[in-house]
């Protein structure tokens, strides 16, 4: 394996693990202690000179250490962890590395895969390497028609986000912010009070809006003039005459056309926005994070298989004991290449009622659950 650039200096890794071996630990558990140690960002420096991260990570993976590293060092954690950190960076480029990991350890390499959050930066040279690996490699050949499958879903979804805000791209920040408060007093703000009274969890339509909302402001900001920011009583009065006061007052003018066409058009924004979020937290997260399911591929779509059933129910009890945001995944996503398909889960779960009534039980053989669309 070779990379775009060399060094001759010792290796801080190959270091790390020959004293490791010295001490009488095992060569797997010497690797695995020098993984530990590039996760952690060691060595910061060489010398007085601190060092970059593209140079630990070359240091790292021109390492004798990795050269070397046998099947069963490769299936450690601090090691799928630490392919995954190459995978999820674009400086670096191993030649030969990711063939070699699909060849002796391809299980290996997909739980890498999945953990660098690749699924939603395709266009990464990492990409490409795991294609030319997957030419050898059935199960890396397979993983890389799952990615196309996400990829083509996230683009569409990026490009539907994107024609609806080229229709407001002529509005200013203050602007958009007029139509966001507008949204909200209309859509959010009852629903959140009624739902704090009910008791209800967090993770409502209202809050999805929110988010949505959020990330559209930021993007407004970012991309408005920037003299449209410097705002004046004049300015301002003028905004609301234009966006605000048609709406409040339904004024039958040629203004009052314009303003509720905008405010179509946020809306319209703002639920491609929701849609592409709930794919990125509700799809390519689990992907990426749960290891209680697989995304099987079925043609041209994606199937949810449940293969740890155990994991599973612990990430659904600390959904209802915990809260925890990171848990709260789909049991069914659709990433359909033509968007109209539901996608089956195929599953091999006891009857727990006592976790949770809301879920889809089955008994111990094989079904075929057919959901509704959920993205």
């Amino acid at each position: 394996m070779e990379a775009s650039d060399t060094t001759t200096q010792r290796n801080y890794y190959d270091d790390l693990a020959r004293r490791a071996v010295g001490h009488g630990h095992p060569l797997e558990a010497a690797i695995e202690q020098a993984a530990s140690a590039y996760l952690d960002g060691k060595p910061a420096t060489q010398g007085k000179r601190k060092l970059t991260r593209r140079e630990r990570d070359s240091q790292f993976w021109l390492s004798r250490t990795v050269k070397d590293c046998p099947t069963s060092a490769w299936s450690t954690e601090p090691m799928v962890l630490a392919l995954a950190r190459y995978l999820s960076q674009e400086q670096l480029a191993v030649e030969g590395l990711i063939n070699a990991v699909a060849r002796i350890a391809p299980d290996v390499l997909i739980r890498a895969v999945r953990y660098s959050g690749l699924v939603l930066n395709q266009e990464s040279p990492r990409r490409a390497e795991l294609t030319l690996a997957g030419e050898s490699c059935p199960a890396v050949r397979e993983l890389c028609s799952v990615l196309d499958i996400f990829d083509q879903a996230h683009r569409l979804r990026v490009a539907a986000v994107q024609a609806e805000k080229d229709r407001l791209t002529h509005l200013s920040a203050f602007d958009f912010l007029l139509y966001a408060s507008l949204y909200a007093f209309e859509c959010l703000v009852g629903k959140d009070i009624a739902a704090m009274k009910a008791g209800q969890g967090d993770e409502s339509r209202t809050e999805l809006a929110w988010h949505a909302i959020n990330h559209l402001l930021a993007w407004k900001l970012q991309t408005a003039d920037e003299s449209s920011l410097k705002l004046n009583d004049a300015s301002i009065g003028l905004s609301l005459a234009r966006h605000l006061r048609p709406i409040l007052f339904d004024e039958e003018r040629g203004g009052a056309s314009e303003a509720v066409q905008a405010f179509h058009a946020f809306h319209a924004l703002l639920d491609t926005q929701i849609e592409l979020n709930e794919f990125i937290s509700r799809s390519a997260d689990a992907f990426c994070y749960d290891d209680s399911i697989r995304f099987v591929r079925q043609e041209d779509r994606l199937e949810i298989v449940e293969v740890d059933q155990c994991r599973g129910l612990l990430d659904r009890l600390r959904q209802v004991f915990v809260g925890s945001r990171r848990t709260r995944f789909a049991t069914g996503v659709v990433v359909h290449q033509d968007q109209c398909a539901a996608v089956a889960q195929k599953s091999i779960a006891h009857h727990l009622t006592w976790v949770d009534r809301g879920l889809t039980h089955s008994p111990p053989e094989h079904l075929d659950v057919v959901q509704h669309t959920v993205l």
